[in-house]
């Protein structure tokens, strides 16, 4: 992930803020994001668990990290947010493995949601079982192989990379509302 992010800091495209899950000196890429953000006058700011970002009737809450919780590779250190609005909810992992999705079930941090958005490149090793069944009973477990990462509403995957935008996504939403 923050390798996407360096791409887009190295452009021109526009960005008003980077929130990052703490100052994490020892991830790859980390010292060269804030470089690029210092020298473009892009402000960090750092999410932990139970800030909130809100606009709107939208909420964007983060579940980890937290003061407790010591991720045993980079990947671990990754956001794991949950995305509510009035009609919609959801969870993006980052690229979070089993260690943090065990940890939330154990925190109880976990309810049902209306989608996940899958880490790992949507590889059926992307989510246990277990952490699948906490959000949704719906959601399939060892249904997604491939090479990109996928949304998931209810049992199919709404978007992929290859479907060329994500219109798709809301084009989804709207049928399913």
């Amino acid at each position: 992930m923050a390798e996407v992010l360096l791409e887009v800091l190295e452009t021109e495209y526009s960005v008003e803020n980077i929130i990052l899950p703490g100052k994490q000196p020892d991830v790859k890429n980390y010292q060269s994001i804030c470089a690029l953000a210092e020298r473009r006058n892009i402000p960090i700011v750092y999410m932990k668990e139970g800030d909130c970002i809100r606009s709107g009737e939208d909420t964007i809450s983060c579940l980890l990290p937290d003061g407790e919780y010591q991720a045993e590779d980079e990947n671990g250190k990754s956001m794991i947010l949950l995305y509510q609005t009035k009609y919609i909810s959801g969870i993006f992992t980052g690229d979070a493995g089993e260690a943090e999705e065990n940890w939330l079930l154990e925190k109880q941090r976990l309810w049902k949601v209306d989608f996940l958005k899958v880490g790992h490149h949507g590889s059926k090793y992307s989510s246990i079982e277990k952490f699948l069944k906490a959000l949704s009973p719906g959601f399939p477990n060892g249904t997604l192989t491939g090479d990109h990462n996928h949304f998931l509403w209810g049992k199919q995957p709404i978007w992929t990379p290859s479907s060329g935008d994500y219109k798709s996504i809301k084009r989804s939403f709207d049928r399913n509302f």
